[in-house]
């Protein structure tokens, strides 16, 4: 696993005119401040900085246009990762620019799974797979001071636009599913749901030949290529070359017609725009050198240079719409030309029609039109049939092979699932009593994806079980693909709490850090607890 490191933090507000700097350390770091000072809005720039959406109600620090850089180390590199007037940049250690762009989540996001190599994809409420973001990432490792103790997988906001996001992100980071799971998934889903649609337009198709066949089947028609020979031939070549012929007018006159409309814009807008120059041209000869302005009294110098300029652009304005009027010419010149064409078209398909008539007093233009046309229903239904059974075929041979990798990932997944479900019930049963909680049913704590079912003054010290439980199983378990962010937890001393419960928290906060991570605490004080021996 890679493992993700804060080690500085330069804040910058320029309505405030106030900057601050923070150097931390790996292991445990405390801020220290009393209510009201700002610290909690100090440690909610750590990961609002790179990208997350906090509860900006409780942050009026970025409502100001608050900047900041923020230097990690990852993979025993340090960078530099700049956030400021909502662009984003990378630098190396050498302060040399690797990456640049804009803070949307969607690029964020981006950032993090290519930048970062953060791999873990998220399905959105349409069903799309994207990578997570900033919020979804860092929502196990961010306890808020505030709604943090009060429900879970709330610190952040922003993350309803993915679905079931919170078990996909537990399953991603204790390696549930590997990082391949969620693409098999998706990919088998949709495999199913194309599988269905194309069930649904073969049954369709199959239906829709068997209505027109059976329609059909009554229609003797006497018109074949035979009954009329060469004259069918020369029928059908000759209709056919007018038709395209006549398509390709038609097409002519549309474009012209275009052309004549753009033209006729560019026209009005040259005639309007040397109107209100010859205006200002005029104006200008009739004053002095300098002229005020009659609404705020302000004098402006009214030289020969800029009268010279205003008649030159009357100038360019006359050229661009003689430019105009000329072209217009054109093309109503060639528009007569092609409507000509069109009707001479017309009258030599109606005299096709006659020619038929005499020869086939019976048989009408239409009735070949029509047989023809029968023919190729049939024809072209026959092909999309084809084709849909074609792509039914391929597709049912592509959804049997994600299915038996599904499965088999399914399968993996369930066991993997049991076991990491029994370490987070150890943890828990373990951590409980360390905080002395002792009175909370197991139900109330039973899913790692439970909300904790438990209220009242033990509350905050159940969280703070449910938190160290799930960071040691992501750190425990979490694959080569993964990385661990900084744990960062503010204010753990919730509802006036004990002097003996507040000694405990600290204590086993201390004690029960994953070896090799980081972790930053907020506190307002350490009570009894010797602090200085961390």
């Amino acid at each position: 696993m890679k493992k993700f490191f804060f080690k500085e933090m330069y804040l910058l507000s320029h309505k405030e005119k106030r900057a601050r700097h923070l150097s931390l350390s790996k292991g445990l770091n405390i801020i220290k401040g009393k209510n009201d000072y700002g610290k909690s809005a100090v440690i909610k720039c750590f990961y609002s900085i790179l990208g997350a959406t906090v509860d900006y109600a409780t942050f009026p620090w970025h409502a100001d246009g608050l900047q900041g850089i923020i230097v990690f180390e990852l993979n025993g590199k340090d960078y530099y990762f700049l956030n400021a007037y909502g662009r984003c940049a990378l630098f190396s250690a050498q302060k040399e620019l690797m990456k640049t762009f804009r803070g949307t989540q969607e690029n964020l996001a981006n950032f993090f799974k290519d930048n970062i190599g953060c791999n873990i994809l998220l399905e959105t409420r349409d069903t799309n797979l994207e990578p997570a973001s900033p919020s979804a990432l860092f929502s196990p490792f961010y306890v808020d001071q505030d709604i943090g103790w009060v429900m879970p997988w709330k610190s952040f906001t922003g993350l309803s636009y993915f679905k079931n996001w919170k078990n996909d992100i537990i399953d991603s980071y204790t390696g549930v599913r590997p990082s391949s799971y969620v693409e098999t998934k998706h990919k088998f889903l949709s495999l199913q749901n194309n599988l269905k649609d194309l069930q649904k337009q073969s049954k369709s198709l199959n239906t829709t030949i068997t209505q027109i066949k059976e329609s059909f089947s009554d229609i003797h028609s006497e018109i074949t290529v035979m009954n009329f020979r060469q004259d069918l031939k020369q029928l059908r070549d000759e209709f056919e070359k007018l038709s395209l012929l006549q398509n390709n007018v038609k097409k002519q006159i549309a474009e012209i017609g275009n052309q004549k409309i753009e033209l006729e814009i560019q026209l009005k807008a040259a005639q309007v725009a040397q109107k209100e120059v010859d205006d200002d041209y005029h104006f200008a000869l009739k004053h002095d050198d300098i002229i005020e302005c009659t609404m705020c009294g302000a004098k402006y110098e009214n030289g020969i240079s800029d009268v010279f300029k205003l008649a030159c652009f009357e100038d360019h304005c006359t050229h661009i719409i003689s430019q105009c009027l000329q072209e217009l010419d054109d093309c109503n010149v060639k528009l007569q030309s092609l409507q000509e064409q069109d009707s001479s078209i017309t009258k030599s398909l109606e005299k096709i029609q006659i020619t038929l008539d005499e020869q086939k007093g019976k048989f009408k233009l239409k009735d070949i039109i029509l047989d023809l046309g029968r023919k190729k229903i049939s024809e072209v239904i026959d092909s999309q049939a084809d084709n849909v059974r074609k792509k039914l075929h391929e597709t049912s041979s592509l959804f049997m092979e994600a299915q038996r990798i599904y499965q088999g990932e399914n399968d993996l997944r369930a066991s993997r699932s049991q076991r990491i479900r029994e370490e987070y019930f150890k943890y828990m049963s373990s951590f409980l009593p360390e905080l002395g909680v002792l009175t909370v049913s197991h139900k109330s704590y039973k899913s790692i994806y439970s909300n904790i079912g438990t209220g009242g003054s033990i509350r905050p010290r159940v969280l703070l079980a449910y938190y160290f439980s799930l960071i040691n199983l992501i750190c425990q378990f979490a694959g080569t693909s993964n990385v661990i962010f900084p744990f960062i937890i503010d204010s753990p001393k919730q509802q006036d709490m004990d002097e003996d419960n507040w000694v405990k928290e600290l204590d086993f906060i201390i004690k029960h850090q994953p070896e090799d991570t980081q972790m930053i605490v907020g506190l307002v004080d350490e009570g009894n607890f010797a602090l200085h021996n961390v």
